[in-house]
């Protein structure tokens, strides 16, 4: 009695920090809250068929969310990876009489890349500050950056589900996403420790 207190009061609390968790949008939640579910459904089974149940879980979660592929689209998306930053929608020239940028309607666009470090940002211009030299400036950015070895800038985005849930991530988004980036140059940020070791087994 006392373990299934203890464990009801730590799903509980994961609860909580999953719903108070922004960088998990609607769908995360919900794949968070049915795999809970189905963990807590198979503490009430026999040590045998807990056993059994083990494998497969991936399916239940996705008949209980009502949709044959759920959970592997929420763990494609949260698949760990680098986004390139965006500009403002706006013209970042520099204006003469004033200080900060023009903030005109965007004309045309580059990648600028840092040649050092492999971090993208997408820089907007307007008809007046465009010019052929941004593109220049460009490629040659782009042209360092290969002869740097093509370094890669550190993850930035995905890896939410691991603050919450414990398992063998890396197979999980393998699984997902096949031809997924590994980002092998840049740094993954560490996640907190999960509360509960929750998925194990296979998919």
């Amino acid at each position: 009695m006392a373990t299934d207190l203890k464990f009801m009061m730590r799903v509980h609390n994961l609860i909580q920090d999953i719903h108070l968790d922004d960088d998990l949008d609607a769908n995360a939640k919900l794949f968070c809250l049915l795999v809970l579910a189905d963990i807590a459904r198979r503490r009430t089974l026999s040590p045998s068929a807990r056993l059994a149940e083990t494998v497969g879980w991936i399916n239940r979660i996705d008949e209980r969310a009502g949709q044959p592929y759920f959970s592997r689209m929420v763990i494609r998306r949260d698949v760990p990876r680098y986004e390139r930053e965006q500009d403002t929608g706006v013209c970042v020239g520099e204006m003469i009489r004033r200080d900060g940028p023009c903030g005109k309607k965007v004309y045309k666009t580059i990648v600028d890349v840092d040649p050092a470090t492999g971090r993208e940002v997408l820089i907007g211009y307007c008809t007046r500050h465009w010019s052929l030299d941004h593109e220049q400036r460009a490629r040659e950015q782009r042209r360092q950056w290969y002869e740097n070895g093509r370094p890669r800038p550190p993850v930035n985005a995905g890896g939410v589900l691991r603050r919450h849930l414990s398992t063998d991530w890396d197979y999980l988004y393998d699984w997902a996403d096949p031809h997924r980036d590994h980002a092998e140059d840049g740094k993954e940020p560490i996640p907190p420790r999960p509360t509960l070791s929750l998925i194990q087994g296979g998919v």
